[in-house]
């Protein structure tokens, strides 16, 4: 690989913002909000002493699901902005989670049915604090190479940090694919 490309570095980027695509998130809102309220109007006008019993219970379980889906989709991560001076988590429903490179401890990625992706940090009062996401957030590699760039004291492993490295030099190699004329 030539020498005067150089590797990802979101430093670089800075301010750079990863986000779910809205085109995905506001629409299955809508769906799911359509959902109850056609639930809600079958409980309502179509249930009566008559209904055998498994027709009054699958609505209950509709709107379940329906209920589970717009709360996941408002409380669960929405957007990570790298800033020149803190990591910002956004969420559509919950007040942002601010929080400084230097005081970001750790992060690890955990397996559970599903991967996540646990960062430690410290609060304003020196308290450790967990955050968890899911790991199928966009672009997490650069989302995960961002926090290594941005918080020197951070401790990984020495296999992520080997594999994070991989991703970086993959990047460079990939924009100079596309764009020979950054040599």
């Amino acid at each position: 690989m030539p020498e005067k490309v150089d590797k990802f570095c979101i430093k670089d980027l800075i301010p750079i913002s990863y986000r779910y695509n809205p085109w995905i998130r506001y629409p299955m809102l809508l769906i799911s909000s359509s959902v109850i309220v056609y639930t809600v109007y079958f409980l309502v006008l179509q249930i009566n002493q008559n209904t055998p019993l498994l027709m009054k219970i699958i609505p209950f379980i509709i709107l379940y699901v329906a209920l589970d889906s717009i709360l996941r989709h408002i409380a669960s991560l929405n957007s990570v902005t790298f800033t020149p001076d803190m990591l910002i988590l956004g969420f559509l429903a919950k007040r942002s989670i601010r929080i400084p490179y230097d005081r970001i401890i750790r992060f690890e990625i955990m397996r559970k049915i599903t991967l996540y992706l646990i960062l430690f940090y410290a609060d304003e009062d020196g308290r450790e604090r967990t955050f968890r996401t899911n790991l199928s957030f966009p672009n997490m590699i650069k989302v995960l190479m961002g926090i290594e760039d941005m918080a020197p004291q951070l401790q990984i492993d020495e296999k992520m940090r080997a594999a994070l490295q991989i991703y970086r030099y993959k990047d460079a190699y990939d924009r100079l694919k596309k764009d020979p004329g950054i040599i």
